[in-house]
């Protein structure tokens, strides 16, 4: 399944702000691949859960004002475990594509990430860590 990720990468051309507006698109991985990626990147986190129940936490937390950053980061971390493309060859590159200046596009890109996250959770077989 394919996803396509906004993204706006800004510079500064002559004083002034130039928004260069794109889409990353990526393969939706919901194998196993997933999990290996998890326990890759985020061996802490692994050892405590595994991406699919991560997932389910975090899409069953409260956002409030003051966690909404924290949310945010989570999501792009679970995310990034479940995308395959060329674009992405690292999780530094997947989180630089965050802008968090940038209200309109975070906005576009949280959407993705709930409808995203949305599919994980409701594809999910695996919901403990054994």
């Amino acid at each position: 399944m394919k996803i396509k990720i906004p993204y706006n990468r800004r510079e500064i051309t002559d004083g002034k702000l130039i928004n260069n507006y794109g889409e990353i698109t990526a393969e939706l991985d919901l194998s196993i691949n997933a999990e290996r990626k998890w326990e890759a990147h985020f061996p802490a986190l692994a050892e405590k859960e595994t991406v699919f129940a991560y997932v389910e936490r975090i899409q069953n937390a409260a956002q409030t004002p003051q966690n909404t950053a924290a949310v945010v980061i989570s999501s792009i971390k679970a995310l990034y475990c479940f995308l395959n493309s060329d674009d992405l060859e690292s999780f530094d590159k997947f989180a630089g594509l965050f802008d968090l200046s940038d209200a309109e596009t975070i906005r576009r890109q949280v959407k993705t990430l709930e409808t995203a996250l949305r599919l994980v959770e409701s594809g999910s077989a695996a919901s403990s860590k054994n």
